[in-house]
């Protein structure tokens, strides 16, 4: 999924918060898996903050048709265990979306 956002007259309303949740959840209990991972544009990083998600250094890469591209804006991630984030490059290894 990509470039998700709600409509200025449905902001603040905490629907955004109750997906992101139920996104965690279903990251963390049915794909078992202890992180999530998003690419995020700084303007909406405060959001994803408040969140508990974090940005951590990179750099991340990932395919484009061009070749091999680094993200040039932050990576987040979301720990939903007690394994800390390891330090190091992040490949995508892939198109991003």
């Amino acid at each position: 999924m990509s470039g998700v956002w709600t409509v200025p007259e449905h902001r603040g309303r905490g629907f955004s918060t109750a997906a992101m949740e139920v996104a965690a959840t279903f990251i963390h209990r049915e794909l078992v898996a202890e992180f999530g991972l998003l690419l995020c544009r700084e303007e909406v990083r405060p959001f994803y903050d408040r969140l508990g998600w974090i940005c951590v250094p990179g750099p991340t890469v990932f395919d484009q048709p061009s070749g091999l591209v680094t993200w040039p804006l932050c990576t987040l991630v979301l720990a939903l265990g007690a394994t800390i984030w390891p330090a190091g490059t992040i490949d995508l290894r892939g198109l991003p979306w």
